[in-house]
């Protein structure tokens, strides 16, 4: 007879380390500077590049900052659904997510007000006060 034994997973509680989050958060000057270069984009009217642009340094702060990193194969959609990301950064994060999948895959054009939203959610991200 064969006897196996499991090894229980460790459980994570949503919410339960939330306090715990400017680790992924970017250095503020960095973020400063990665909205002026957005804002940029923006005001030529290439809100789809600034949007993206926002997206894709997001993620690499996090995969600087984040304990083994992120996985290279995971989408962003797979990234900000990550059991170990806290729910401010998904919640800060899933706004510009959505904006690029829709512009990226879904061939929508992106706005001024797809704009100002994504920037919103990045702003909540990198200095929300929620975040202290």
């Amino acid at each position: 007879t064969l006897n196996f034994r499991f090894r229980k997973r460790d459980v994570i509680v949503p919410g339960a380390d939330d306090d715990v989050m400017e680790d992924y958060r970017p250095d503020a000057a960095a973020a400063r500077s990665l909205l002026e270069e957005a804002d940029l984009l923006a005001k030529s009217g290439r809100y789809a590049e600034a949007v993206h642009l926002l997206l894709f340094r997001s993620i690499e702060d996090i995969q600087l900052r984040r304990d083994g990193g992120v996985p290279r194969s995971l989408t962003a959609r797979e990234i900000g659904r990550l059991p170990t990301l806290p729910e401010k950064a998904k919640s800060a994060l899933s706004p510009i997510i959505g904006i690029v999948e829709r512009s990226f895959f879904g061939g929508r054009d992106v706005g001024a007000d797809g704009w100002a939203s994504a920037r919103s959610s990045y702003e909540a991200f990198a200095f929300g006060d929620e975040w202290a």
